[in-house]
């Protein structure tokens, strides 16, 4: 189960990083920064209880932010929907901007 949930944090994470690339020329440029981040993965399974501190201190790192600003939590749907039927993972951010 580790070696999977450490593959779904990997391909995530490298998905993040293309996104932060190109978001982030595109939000200086406008001349913003980002507040915060705020976002919820959705599964079923594995539980990521373990993983959200790890995942928080990656994705602020890579952000160049403190911890503090970014949120990162887990839940279920309760086995509604292709996530509670173990078919895949969902995930959602929600990121506050301020001009510069």
């Amino acid at each position: 189960m580790r070696l999977y949930v450490s593959v779904v944090v990997c391909l995530a994470l490298f998905k993040a990083f293309i996104f932060y690339d190109c978001g982030d020329r595109l939000i200086k440029e406008k001349g913003y920064t980002i507040s915060n981040i705020d976002s919820t993965i959705c599964a079923q399974k594995p539980k990521l209880k373990d993983y959200i501190d790890p995942m928080r201190e990656c994705l602020a790192s890579v952000l160049e932010l403190d911890p503090d600003q970014v949120s990162v939590k887990a839940t279920t749907t309760e086995k509604l929907g292709f996530v509670g039927k173990e078919e895949g993972i969902a995930a959602q951010a929600v990121v506050l901007l301020k001009k510069i």
